[in-house]
C-alpha cells in the first residue's frame, strides 16, 4: 500500500479503500499469530509413545520430527514473543510471576499444631493412656458386647456348651484388652504370619507371655468370634446405603477420636492406602502399582512430618460419595471429603496427579487451603510449550502464573518433563538446580506412604477371610502410630521409639 500512496497505480480513492478493506477481511488466516484456533500439530511424545520408544522406532520418529520442524519452530518463535502461554482450552498463564513483597495471607497458618482435646487434658504419661485416647472405652465396649453376642450364637449353633474346656466363655474388658495386647506383641516379634502353635509352644521355642495370658484354643476362638456390629440389622443398613455396615461405626468413631486429640502441622499429604485382602468383598480392588495388588482402598489425610492419620474413608464402590449435585470429578470429591478437619486453616495439601486439577485447586481455595501436586500432561490447561520435547535441555524449567496458581514444567532428563501445579508458591525460584515447587513436592509427598510403611513394619493382622477384621487390624496399626505421636508430643524430654512404645503398650494391655 505504500507504493500506491501517491496514486501511482491508477486507482481512485474509493477503489483504494475497497481494496484495503478486502485485504483486511481475507488477509488473516488461521495460522496467523492472532488466530484463536489451537494447532492440531504436535510432535511431542505422549505417555503411550514413550513406552514404545525403542531403537527400532528411532528412525520413524526422526523422520516425523524433520517433517514438522518448520511448524514447531514457527510456533515456538510466536510463543517467545508473547507474554503468556495458552492451554488447549485457551487457559492463560503469564510468563512473569506476580509481584509481592510480603508473605501472602493464605500461607499463614491459623491453627497451631500439637496435642488438643482429651489428650491435652490427660497429658498421658504411659503408652496405654495415649492409646486409650484413640481406642476409647465406647469402642471397647461395643466390640465386647457384639463379640459376646456372637459367642452366644456360636455356642448354640455348634453345641459348644457340651465341651469340657472353658475357652468358649464370654469375654470381659480385661481379657479383650489382653487379647489386643497379644496382637501388638506378635507384630513387634514379626510373628503376625507365624503359626500360632509355635507362639504357644511349650518346648522352649514359644513365647512365654502368650501362654501366661491365655490358652491357644482360647486365642483361636476369640479370633473367630471377634465382631463389630449387630448381624441382625446389617442387611437393613447395607440396603440404606452403608456398604461398610459391618465396621462403619467403629471406624468412624476411631477417626473422630484421631481428629479430636491432635492438630496436624502446616503440611498434610493425601494419598491412597491399600490394605491387603484376597477374600470375598464386593469393593475389593486391584492396584497393580501396589506390592499386595489386591485389597481394600483407604483414602487418607496424613500429617507430612509426624505421619499422624487425621482423616480417612474406605472406598466402598461407586456410591462411596452419596451425592454430587455439582457434577465434580471423583478425585475432587475424595479430597473434599478428607479436608474438613483442616478447612479454613491455610494449611497445604500435597497429592499426586490422580487428584490434581484446576477444578480441585479452585474448590480448595474456597476452604482457605493451598495445594501442591503433580499434573497429568493431558490436562487441557497445560500449554503446548510445557509438554516433553526433544529441543528442551535437561534440568531446564518453564513457569506459568495466574493470580493464584503457578505451573512449572521441569525436564529431569532429555525427552521427559514433569508438570507440577501450586497455589502456595508464586515465584520462579530455583534451588539446587530444581524449581522450588519440585523440591517442596519431593519433601512432602510421602506422608501416607510412610504411615503405610510403619503399619507394615509391626502389623497386628492375622490371616482371615473376613474383611471387617482386616480393617480392624489396620485400625490397631494406625492407633499404634498415632498414639506414639501423642505420647511423644506430651513427653518431649523422653521420646520413645516406636518398637519400644508398642512393646510397652502390649505389656500394659495384658
Amino acid at each position: 500500500m505504500a507504493g500506491c500512496s501517491n496514486n501511482k497505480c491508477g486507482l481512485t480513492q474509493s477503489e483504494l479503500e475497497a481494496e484495503a478493506q478486502k485485504i483486511m477481511d481475507n488477509g488473516l488466516d488461521s495460522d496467523s499469530e492472532f488466530s484463536d484456533q489451537v494447532s492440531e500439530h504436535s510432535d511431542h511424545q505422549t505417555d503411550s509413545e514413550e513406552e514404545w520408544d525403542d531403537d527400532g522406532e528411532e528412525d520413524i520418529q526422526n523422520d516425523s520430527s524433520q517433517s514438522s520442524s518448520e511448524s514447531s519452530t514457527e510456533e515456538n518463535s510466536i510463543s517467545d514473543n508473547r507474554n503468556s502461554y495458552f492451554g488447549k482450552n485457551r487457559f492463560k498463564w503469564a510468563k512473569s510471576p506476580p509481584a509481592s513483597s510480603r508473605t501472602r495471607k493464605h500461607n499463614i497458618i491459623s491453627h497451631l499444631p500439637g496435642i488438643i482435646g482429651e489428650a491435652r487434658l490427660k497429658m498421658p504419661k504411659e503408652p496405654l493412656q495415649a492409646w486409650e485416647c484413640l481406642i476409647s472405652d465406647d469402642i471397647i465396649q461395643e466390640i465386647l458386647t457384639k463379640t459376646n453376642e456372637r459367642i452366644t450364637f456360636m455356642a448354640s449353633k455348634y453345641n459348644l456348651h457340651n465341651l469340657s474346656c472353658q475357652y468358649t466363655n464370654h469375654l470381659d474388658v480385661i481379657e479383650l484388652k489382653a487379647f489386643l495386647g497379644l496382637l501388638y506383641l506378635a507384630g513387634v516379634f514379626k510373628s503376625n504370619n507365624e503359626d500360632l502353635r509355635s507362639l504357644f509352644a511349650t518346648n522352649g521355642t514359644g513365647r512365654d507371655i502368650f501362654r501366661a495370658t491365655m490358652s491357644l484354643n482360647r486365642f483361636y476362638f476369640l479370633l473367630a468370634s471377634l465382631c463389630f456390629d449387630d448381624p441382625v440389622t446389617r442387611l437393613e443398613r447395607i440396603a440404606n446405603g452403608d456398604n461398610l455396615a459391618a465396621i462403619s461405626n467403629i471406624f468412624n468413631t476411631f477417626i473422630t477420636n484421631c481428629q479430636s486429640n491432635y492438630s496436624c502441622g502446616e503440611y498434610v499429604t493425601i494419598d491412597e492406602m491399600l490394605v491387603a485382602f484376597r477374600g470375598r468383598c464386593k469393593f475389593r480392588m486391584y492396584l497393580k502399582s501396589k506390592p499386595d495388588k489386591y485389597g481394600l482402598k483407604m483414602q487418607c489425610l496424613v500429617d507430612t512430618k509426624t505421619h499422624y492419620l487425621l482423616n480417612s474413608f474406605i472406598y466402598s464402590g461407586k456410591d462411596t460419595h452419596k451425592t454430587n449435585p455439582r457434577k465434580l470429578a471423583i478425585p475432587t470429591l475424595d479430597v473434599l471429603a478428607l479436608i474438613p478437619p483442616i478447612s479454613g486453616t491455610n494449611r497445604n495439601v500435597t497429592a499426586d496427579n490422580w487428584f490434581s486439577s484446576v477444578e480441585l485447586i479452585r474448590e480448595l481455595r474456597k476452604h482457605n487451603i493451598t495445594y501442591v501436586g503433580t499434573l497429568k500432561k493431558n490436562k487441557r490447561e497445560v500449554p503446548y510449550e510445557f509438554q516433553p520435547h526433544k529441543d528442551r535441555p535437561a534440568n531446564s524449567a518453564l513457569f506459568g502464573f495466574t493470580g493464584s496458581e503457578s505451573l512449572v514444567s521441569f525436564v529431569p532428563k532429555k525427552n521427559r518433563a514433569v508438570l507440577l501445579v501450586s497455589t502456595m508458591h508464586h515465584s520462579n525460584a530455583m534451588v539446587n538446580g530444581k524449581p522450588e515447587i519440585v523440591n517442596f513436592y519431593n519433601e512432602t509427598k510421602g506422608g501416607v506412604d510412610s504411615l503405610d510403611k510403619k503399619c507394615a513394619c509391626y502389623k497386628t493382622g492375622r490371616r482371615t477371610r473376613r474383611w471387617p477384621q482386616v480393617i480392624w487390624f489396620r485400625i490397631l496399626d494406625i492407633a499404634g502410630v498415632n498414639a506414639n505421636v501423642i505420647f511423644n508430643g506430651v513427653q518431649r524430654n523422653k521420646i520413645m521409639e516406636r518398637r519400644r512404645f508398642l512393646t510397652t503398650l502390649g505389656q500394659q494391655l495384658i
